[in-house]
């Protein structure tokens, strides 16, 4: 029995499931912080229907490459070059040069179904934020893309070599696929979820149906009982991912199979009268049909919003969703449904060469995305660091918190360089410490740097702010001798108890809190086996609410102190908290039209909570005997956040909170005599 080809409303409402799960986790609606899954069941969907049309047409004796492709590139490309069009316009007034070119690069990427590649090949800590890619959203369509490239190749050549059996190896290759999946998530989870191969299994479980949908389900209430109980479970497995994942989830491994099993399960439940209605309904359908420019238009939309807007409140975000509907609508109306329609009665080779012609305005105006893309990144280059910045080991003088360099800052090359550019001398110290030598080399976690019994030891444990307090330390006091894991581990705070704190970096496939508290583990252990030979012990890390309840973080940091005290015996000194904004700094404070209004700008996203943390913890460790560095009043004078550091174009936080290599070396400078005093070094010195 050839595949039924007939027309299935119920895939539809599974589309419409699909799309909502991922707009409105976007929208960060509440309960639905797992709609990031909604991707996984449109690729169970495409692993369905795309086998089932090759299949058939196949079984029909007029299947073709040329034909298939044709029809993709149809059905895809007009909408999606469209989308990414407007997008880079968009972007070209909205975006500053560098995100300009961040965005011209991801659209080019996209135009040649490869943003997946892209964004793994960027993914880490220091990636830009989601919200700052409008176009982070096409990585499925890459995948998806890549499928379909290569699915009909392996799948005909199964079907030449075993027919009907082709569903014994393909099942091999979802089996292998989803093992290999369970493993790489703990190797690199980023490249887990962007990367084709480690999704494969999700369009197999779609695929297998075809085979299984040759044969009808007996007219028989047992057989009405099983289909029943089949689409509620599966159902069931698509919103329960849905509502109960989240962003601790370990994401892809076995998680991603909950929906994508789920999904199957609805599908080959062949749509059972008493539950039929639920996705096959007429509001369902249209939502399903039109999901895919849905799905396109919604994220740049709601990323350009907050480009504008700033921060969104729930107001601001139905609106966007609004503006996002009505978009997709005119997407759907003008360009999708048009570019996907074919003449009725015309021959099986008429009906190609249409395909074959329809395609090519989107073939063309994917070439033309490229081109746009290329021209955007030469246009807004971003700008170099400027040459009079020191360079990280230079040689530095005395900087007044209000004394200006001869030269002003360049307002063209503040607004045009990139995230790269200000963040790269940040870890150069830190790099140099380890070309130089190690401490517990053969350990788990080795530390750089040497002690040195004629110096003052340093030992600096903090998360990514560690490399702030390495970059101030050395240019308040060059002659310290600094040791410092080798590992510049982001997200993970030197806590002594993690309990209760949910905002931990996650690796390794494993709780943020499981893998920091390994970490630290490493860490506290090299540091028993130094504790005799050091100075200082200086703490350095993030205490706001990306760990958790700030109460928490605060109390967790306190006891800390107090634990490390009690433990080694050796002064500690914390580096105080600094600036945290509600955005990036560098989008933040470009809003204004003049270099003049940075501050002020920059300013209307501080978080002002960080100056009631900085006087509790000064107290508090002033309570505990440990001596605290406050850094907001040069950095924050008269609790208005600079966005520049004094005299040169350069950034202070390019971020959302993390110190730029100029900036940390210009607080070393301006809080040397504080620093010095609080290591016990002579504050008149240097």
């Amino acid at each position: 029995m050839a595949p039924n080809l007939a027309f299935r409303p119920d895939i539809d409402g599974l589309r419409a499931v699909a799309v909502l799960a991922v707009v409105l986790f976007h929208a960060g609606a509440p309960g639905f912080d797992g709609g990031f899954v909604g991707v996984d069941v449109f690729f169970v969907i495409s692993g369905f229907l795309i086998t089932q049309r090759v299949v058939a047409s196949r079984e029909a004796g007029d299947f073709t490459f040329g034909h298939f492709y044709a029809r993709r590139a149809r059905r895809l490309l007009p909408a999606a070059a469209t989308t990414l069009l407007a997008t880079l316009a968009a972007g070209v007034v909205l975006l500053e040069p560098a995100d300009v070119v961040r965005l011209a690069r991801s659209g080019v990427a996209a135009a040649f179904s490869a943003s997946n590649v892209l964004f793994w090949s960027e993914a880490g800590y220091w990636d830009a934020a989601a919200t700052s890619k409008p176009l982070l959203h096409t990585w499925s369509l890459a995948v998806e893309e890549q499928f379909y490239l290569l699915w009909p190749l392996l799948l005909i050549g199964l079907l030449a070599w075993r027919g009907r059996g082709a569903i014994v190896p393909l099942l091999g290759i979802g089996v292998v696929s989803l093992a290999l999946t369970w493993w790489f998530t703990g190797v690199d989870a980023a490249g887990a979820f962007y990367l084709m191969p480690f999704r494969v299994y999700e369009f197999v479980a779609g695929a297998a149906i075809v085979w299984l949908d040759r044969r009808t389900w007996p007219a028989t209430r047992a057989a009405t009982t099983t289909r029943a109980a089949l689409w509620l479970v599966g159902l069931a497995a698509i919103l329960g991912s849905i509502a109960l994942y989240d962003g601790a989830t370990v994401f892809p491994g076995v998680a991603a199979a909950v929906p994508a099993f789920g999904t199957a399960a609805v599908i080959m439940a062949r749509r059972p009268a008493t539950l039929d209605r639920v996705l096959s309904n007429a509001v369902a359908g249209q939502v399903g049909l039109r999901s895919y420019s849905l799905y396109l238009t919604h994220w740049p939309v709601l990323v350009f919003a907050a480009v504008i807007h700033g921060p969104l409140d729930g107001g601001a975000t139905l609106t966007v969703l609004g503006l996002s509907v009505v978009l997709a609508e005119l997407q759907f109306r003008f360009v999708e449904r048009p570019m996907r329609w074919t003449a009725p009665r015309t021959s099986a080779h008429r009906a190609r060469r249409v395909n074959t012609r329809a395609a090519a305005p989107g073939v063309a105006a994917m070439v033309l995305v490229a081109i746009a893309g290329a021209g955007a990144m030469a246009g807004n280059s971003p700008g170099a660091l400027p040459a009079s910045a020191p360079p990280p080991t230079a040689p530095v003088q005395a900087l007044d918190r209000e004394e200006v360099l001869p030269e002003p800052p360049d307002e063209r090359l503040l607004r045009s360089v990139s995230f790269e550019a200000e963040m790269s001398d940040r870890s150069v110290v830190h790099d140099q410490l380890c070309d130089a030598g190690k401490i517990a080399a053969a350990s788990d976690t080795p530390f750089c740097g040497a002690i040195d019994s004629n110096a003052t030891n340093v030992v600096v444990l903090g998360d990514s702010h560690t490399l702030d307090a390495v970059n101030a330390l050395l240019t308040a006091a060059p002659e310290l001798r600094i040791i410092v894991p080798e590992d510049r581990r982001g997200g993970c705070p030197p806590l002594h108890d993690l309990e209760g704190l949910e905002g931990l970096a996650a690796r390794d496939g494993q709780s943020g809190r499981v893998d920091c508290s390994v970490y630290n583990e490493g860490r506290f252990d090299v540091v028993d086996s130094i504790a005799p030979d050091l100075d200082v012990i200086v703490l350095s890390m993030l205490i706001e609410e990306d760990y958790g309840d700030l109460d928490l973080v605060v109390e967790a940091f306190e006891e800390t102190v107090a634990w490390m005290i009690d433990r080694w015996g050796v002064p500690i000194v914390v580096m105080g908290v600094g600036p945290y904004y509600e955005g990036r700094a560098f989008g933040l404070a470009t809003r204004a039209d003049t270099l003049d209004g940075f501050d002020a700008e920059l300013n209307k996203g501080l978080r002002e909570r960080i100056f009631q943390t900085d006087a509790r913890l000064a107290a508090s460790m002033d309570a505990l005997g440990a001596r605290y560095v406050s850094r907001l009043g040069w950095l924050c004078p008269d609790r208005a956040c600079r966005a520049l550091v004094p005299g040169q174009s350069r950034w202070m936080i390019y971020d959302e909170q993390h110190l730029t290599g100029a900036a940390s070396r210009a607080l070393g400078l301006g809080l040397r005599g504080p620093i010095r005093a609080a290591l016990g070094l002579d504050p008149d010195v240097g």
